[in-house]
């Protein structure tokens, strides 16, 4: 399989992914529970969720044998719960959730938003190789999603186009709480229709076992009737790479 590998360059100034609400979900401290908010930062419960929960009800979990099941996600108001049952034997697992927003009338002309929010949960570095920089070929995953490594450096994103044909991905990367640690961005491969990026030298200063977030953004479509797209996952950073 070829790839594009992109320089990941860190910078605080550049800002493709403007500051607005995204869906965010991570594992907590309680083994298998997962928390998903719709906030402007990452990780932060936001009571305006409470206008789209009606529309956000499941989650799918993809584990290592590409088995797909779906999970419910419980209303909390400014939150939601997602308990997922599976046993050590199940790790690595994504677990995924997508809404189709619709029109964003704000715009002129309306384009129609689309949100992806994952999570990644797995015991050993070895799993970005084994799992997660495989489910390109996932037959469960058809929206654009992104897969983060947990470790670094290097930093290294997967971001995964489905059956879109996308032009560029911007990606940025934050810690919880919305610090906002850099952005990038790369072009799919013109024969895996995957992006991937990789850095070795760009430093973050984050502690092993703190949650890491990335969100891509990626625009498709004619001017008059574009699809604005925006994927997110978490990791727990597992601090430098030893692979």
């Amino acid at each position: 399989m070829k790839f594009v590998t992109n320089s990941l360059i860190i910078s605080l100034f550049w800002m493709p992914i403007a500051s607005s609400h995204y869906f965010w979900a991570e594992e907590l401290e309680e083994d298998n529970v997962i928390e998903v908010v719709f906030s402007e930062q990452a990780g932060v419960p936001d009571p305006v969720l409470s206008h789209l929960a009606d529309r956000v009800t499941e989650m799918t979990i993809i584990t290592g044998n590409d088995d797909a099941m779906s999970i419910p996600l419980e209303n909390k108001g400014d939150h939601l719960i997602g308990r997922v049952d599976v046993d050590e034997s199940s790790s690595p697992y994504l677990a995924v959730g997508f809404l189709d927003y619709g029109p964003f009338r704000e715009m002129t002309p309306p384009p129609d938003l689309q949100y992806t929010f994952a999570v990644q949960v797995s015991e050993e570095e070895s799993d970005w190789t084994v799992f997660f920089e495989q489910l390109s070929s996932s037959s469960s995953l058809s929206h654009f999603t992104i897969v983060m490594k947990s470790c670094g450096p290097p930093y290294t994103f997967a971001v995964i186009a489905g059956d879109e044909k996308i032009q560029k991905v911007d990606v940025c990367l934050f810690e919880k709480g919305g610090l906002k640690l850099g952005c990038t961005s790369g072009k799919p491969d013109d024969d895996t229709n995957l992006v991937m990026i990789d850095d070795d030298e760009a430093i973050i200063t984050t502690a092993a076992g703190n949650t890491l977030y990335a969100l891509a953004n990626a625009t498709i479509g004619e001017p008059d009737s574009r699809t604005i797209m925006f994927a997110s996952t978490s990791v727990t950073f597992e601090g430098p790479c030893t692979e």
